[in-house]
């Protein structure tokens, strides 16, 4: 049986940039998030970008099942829902 000749292929950075594409290389070339519910928060910083109502400026609203303020607590988990 006759041995294989295995070789690596070396590509230049530049090169497996152009094939990956960019944004695989943790580039952006779209520019900033966009905020979909225009509520001044894009999508990077609003953990519901799609309402409004919910964005890290809100006020928690309790009893309505969103984390309203972005503080990742819900209504009765959420320290500003507490009884006085």
């Amino acid at each position: 049986m006759k041995p294989r000749n295995h070789r690596a292929l070396v590509l230049p950075a530049a090169a497996v940039a152009l094939a990956l594409g960019a944004a695989s290389l943790g580039c952006s070339t779209r520019g900033p998030a966009p905020d979909r519910d225009h509520d001044g928060y894009d999508a990077v910083e609003d953990c519901h970008d799609a309402n409004s109502a919910v964005s890290p400026g809100a006020s928690e609203v309790c009893g309505d099942g969103l984390d309203n303020d972005c503080d990742l607590a819900v209504d009765a988990t959420d320290p500003d829902c507490a009884a006085p």
